[in-house]
């Protein structure tokens, strides 16, 4: 299976967004790989991700795994974006979540029938004693189009200047 490296964001330390754009549809599945925290909120926050900047309500995802030392699950429907990852705040120094999401369908109807679906896990250590290490998978149904850009917002603050995001296209077997 070739891969090839179709572009990168970074966080400035002023912005709760960073956008993804240009992205082609001469591959079969997407992956993205990176690392992020917030720089001005004192605890862990969460990374959400659009697609082709649709505010539309179609986005739909289950998370579960372990948050603060506890189980922690959820369920989310009919959300505006699609949460992906926990990312660690002020409180936990110089400390990045390790992200990587796996990203299927996201060509158009004609190509890829269906849905855009993915997979996701980040984890970060929280404190001495606990960790975050959280899945998440769902899908974005948004009209049979090419996704071409993807944008990563945070619910609170600000992505730090060490947060990277790599995007990856996987070509063949």
């Amino acid at each position: 299976m070739a891969m090839d490296h179709i572009g990168s964001v970074s966080g400035t330390g002023s912005s709760a967004i960073m956008t993804l754009t240009g992205i082609p549809d001469t591959y079969e599945t997407l992956l993205l790989k990176g690392a992020g925290y917030t720089s001005d909120n004192a605890g862990p926050v969460e990374a959400y991700i659009r697609f082709n900047s649709d505010t539309g309500s179609v986005y739909d995802n289950l998370q579960g795994g372990t948050k603060d030392g506890s189980t922690y699950t959820a369920n989310a429907a009919n959300t505006t974006m699609n949460q992906f990852a926990y990312i660690p705040g002020t409180d936990q120094a110089n400390i990045v979540a390790q992200i990587e999401m796996n990203i299927a369908g996201y060509r158009a109807a004609a190509d890829q029938p269906g849905v855009c679906g993915f997979f996701s896990h980040s984890n970060f250590m929280y404190d001495s004693s606990n960790c975050n290490q959280m899945i998440w998978t769902g899908w974005y149904d948004g009209s049979n189009v090419d996704i071409t850009t993807m944008s990563f917002h945070l619910s609170a603050g600000n992505w730090g200047t060490n947060s990277k995001f790599n995007l990856y296209g996987r070509t063949g077997e």
